[in-house]
């Protein structure tokens, strides 16, 4: 018995392992059925024994020149990928110090101040004012010539030497400027539905058992509506065209 079969009989696995790492060279004779053309093309790695070092996988994890490069590139910022709008250039010459040199430029600066004043007057919206008649102690709006119907304002009556305001027509009340009353032979100034005061044109008097015309404050004359004089201790009917008295004291509103 031979010393290498006692030694795989006392120990198989050492045996084994020593098979494995040592290298196999190949057996004589194991090329000289390939042809001599076959072995001059075949690489040179697959005819040499196997090497212990890797050259080749290493260089393969080493980066190339073009990966090289672009790791070597410099960093952009954000605000360069991102770049500012022309039109926010005035941002930054607001951030600038001002100069107090008078010799520097002032069209810079005037056109600054034209442009904001440009943009602030876009910005103001104009307001309608109310204007009052002209005419002093008058409350009433004015329509034209600054003066309201009362005092002259307004589109007057086409009737020569006549200077009250236009209703109907180009007319006033007292020259044909209204509607007449629909009832028939009746030439009076229709007030509602048509129709004249005692015709049935107006409201009713709200006071019991009383069919007249109601005038302002919802009752006749009879009953306390309408007008009256502003002198004091006087209860007749004022008029307008005598500053509100009353026939009797009409001479009073061209005095005072």
């Amino acid at each position: 018995m031979s010393k290498t079969s006692l030694a795989f009989i006392l120990n198989p696995c050492a045996a084994l392992v020593d098979c494995a790492a040592l290298p196999q060279s190949p057996t004589p004779g194991a090329f000289d059925s390939i042809p001599l053309s076959a072995v001059s093309m075949t690489p040179e790695y697959m005819l040499s024994p196997p090497r212990l070092s890797f050259p080749d996988s290493i260089s393969l994890l080493q980066p190339t020149p073009v990966e090289l490069k672009k790791s070597l590139r410099p960093i952009k910022p954000k605000a360069l990928l991102h770049p500012v709008p022309a039109d926010d250039d005035s941002s930054d010459a607001d951030d600038e110090p001002e100069s107090d040199d008078p010799s520097a430029p002032s069209g810079t600066r005037s056109t600054a101040v034209d442009a904001s004043g440009s943009t602030s007057k876009s910005k103001k919206k104009k307001k309608k004012k109310t204007r009052l008649c002209r005419e002093p102690n008058c409350t009433s709006l004015a329509v034209s010539r600054s003066r309201c119907v009362r005092h002259g304002g307004g589109s007057r009556c086409e009737v020569p030497g006549c200077n009250n305001g236009a209703k109907l027509r180009n007319k006033c009340f007292q020259h044909g400027g209204s509607t007449t009353c629909l009832a028939e032979g009746c030439s009076s100034k229709s007030k509602r539905y048509g129709y004249c005061w005692s015709h049935g044109g107006g409201r009713i008097c709200s006071a019991d058992g009383c069919a007249k015309v109601a005038a302002q404050g919802g009752l006749c004359w009879a009953h306390g509506g309408g007008n009256r004089c502003k002198l004091e201790g006087c209860t007749k009917r004022s008029y307008q065209r005598f500053d509100y008295f009353c026939k009797q004291h009409a001479g009073l509103s061209t005095s005072t």
